[in-house]
């Protein structure tokens, strides 16, 4: 099952490196739980946003509702995001299904939140919605993200294309960095 977790080394650095409220499209082990233990004890909030009710359930009996976590059970992404204040979240995690989602997620935060952090990216400019081919491994993203660096898990990977995390940005003094 980590195999599936290849986001969480770039998730912990940026939520330590920020230190505001956290949205999560999609819930999962490898994330839910992992930002919650992150913010622990911190006065930092979860949004976590689900469409799959069986997931949904199991995500709220695993990791309950608290004063600084709320799930929202999604039957409409495009409603659902475009009900989320853009100026409230440092960070943005989109690992949602389907992949439309995630560029509705992307595209309403994409000026506000100070990283957008989107796992297996490579989806995208492999099917021309958004980044660019470059080669087989290589990405260009600068088609969204002023600032952007492409993660990939170590080796061996868990599947035949890494798979990649993203991590851009479009806000004034935010750094995306090599970790």
């Amino acid at each position: 099952m980590e195999a599936f977790y290849t986001h969480k080394k770039f998730l912990e650095w940026y939520i330590r490196k920020t230190s505001g409220d956290i949205v999560e499209c999609g819930t999962g082990d490898g994330s839910t739980g992992f930002i919650l233990d992150l913010i622990k004890g911190t006065n930092r909030k979860l949004l976590s946003l689900e469409n799959n009710y069986e997931w949904y359930n199991k995500m709220l009996i695993k990791y309950p509702e608290t004063e600084n976590h709320k799930y929202i059970f999604v039957k409409d992404w495009d409603k659902e995001i475009s009900n989320l204040d853009k100026d409230k979240y440092d960070i943005v995690f989109i690992d949602q299904s389907p992949w439309s989602a995630r560029v509705t997620t992307m595209n309403h935060f994409l000026n506000s939140a100070k990283y957008i952090i989107i796992h297996d990216v490579d989806y995208f400019p492999r099917n021309g919605i958004f980044g660019k081919c470059i080669s087989q491994f290589e990405f260009d993203f600068s088609d969204k993200f002023n600032k952007w660096k492409l993660y990939y898990p170590s080796t061996p990977w868990p599947c035949s294309t890494g798979p990649p995390t993203l991590v851009g940005s479009n806000v004034k003094d935010t750094c995306v960095c090599s970790i």
